[in-house]
């Protein structure tokens, strides 16, 4: 579906705007997920998630995606921030335990990556 897209992430002041917009339309959301395939990659994503808490003050909860393998790759500092900033649950897609089925997949992380990004 994507192949032919180079993969990017949106400017802060662009989300901003996309998070502005958001709270126009959806004045009594309760939870917000971040539903792209992988938020952790984008830098700002402390300065996002904390934005979302000012524009949303009654949210009870904000979650995201995340890949094993980029959570594995981010310093706890970061790891720390996005959590301080209000990020409530990351949700990892566990397709399998197998590693044989992991490679076959193009996973890009073994069983033990995978419970160690745990």
């Amino acid at each position: 579906m994507y192949r032919d897209t180079k993969f990017q992430t949106k400017p802060l002041e662009e989300v901003k705007k996309d998070v502005k917009k958001a709270r126009q339309i959806y004045r009594a959301a309760q939870s917000i997920f971040l539903g792209d395939s992988d938020n952790l990659v984008h830098k700002e994503l402390p300065e996002i998630v904390a934005f979302i808490r000012k524009i949303f003050p009654d949210i009870r909860r904000v979650t995201a995606y995340a890949r094993a393998k980029t959570i594995l790759s981010r310093k706890m500092e970061f790891l720390t921030a996005v959590r301080k900033a209000g990020l409530d649950r990351l949700h990892i897609g566990l397709e399998s335990g197998d590693p044989i089925v992991l490679e076959w997949l193009c996973k890009g992380v073994t069983p033990e990556e995978v419970i160690e990004a745990g």
